[in-house]
């Protein structure tokens, strides 16, 4: 509410911005304290919940409709303890907002997957679109965005990789991890 209040007396249009996009990092988290307390364990986070409401809130916040984009989304049935699922969420909300303001303006069918798998020991977290971006631009970014999953990344024993089929697909390889 306080960052609403103060969104609406800003002019500047990238302030406004950023403003929104901090409002998206606290629906995140506050998300995950939600459902923390509907749970009786009050660790843990299970991701498929998380990643639909998560994904939802976003489209809302976008004025997207569940028509307007495909959207896969495969959680594996996970749970995590909250130290992971914190930062795993905050890169979520991150890259999905950099999908929905970048990705699609030239795509006439959107289309994006998320998904969280256990793999060789490690999780891996994958987001993808099927928009027009380039791995150049992600990987060359100063963004507030980038240097925040880069460093939840790390925190988490996190490896970024960037690539492009059909769209950008950024892979996250997690190896500090909680599984409950």
């Amino acid at each position: 509410s306080l960052l609403s209040l103060q969104e609406r007396s800003i002019d500047d249009k990238a302030t406004r911005s950023a403003i929104a996009e901090g409002k998206e990092r606290v629906k995140s988290m506050g998300l995950i304290h939600k459902m923390l307390y509907q749970n009786d364990n009050y660790s843990v986070v299970e991701m498929d919940n998380y990643g639909k409401e998560l994904i939802k809130g976003l489209m809302d916040s976008f004025g997207m409709k569940e028509t307007d984009i495909d959207v896969n989304l495969n959680f594996s049935h996970l749970k995590l303890d909250v130290d992971t699922a914190i930062p795993v969420g905050l890169i979520i909300n991150e890259l999905v907002i950099n999908t929905f303001k970048y990705a699609f303006e030239k795509t006439n069918t959107p289309a994006i997957k998320v998904s969280l798998i256990k793999q060789s020991g490690n999780l891996i977290l994958e987001v993808s679109d099927n928009g027009t971006g380039k791995v150049s631009d992600l990987e060359n970014s100063k963004s507030f965005g980038m240097k925040l999953i880069n460093s939840l990344s790390r925190q988490i024993g996190g490896t970024v990789s960037i690539n492009n089929i059909s769209g950008i697909c950024v892979r996250i390889n997690i190896s500090n991890y909680k599984l409950i």
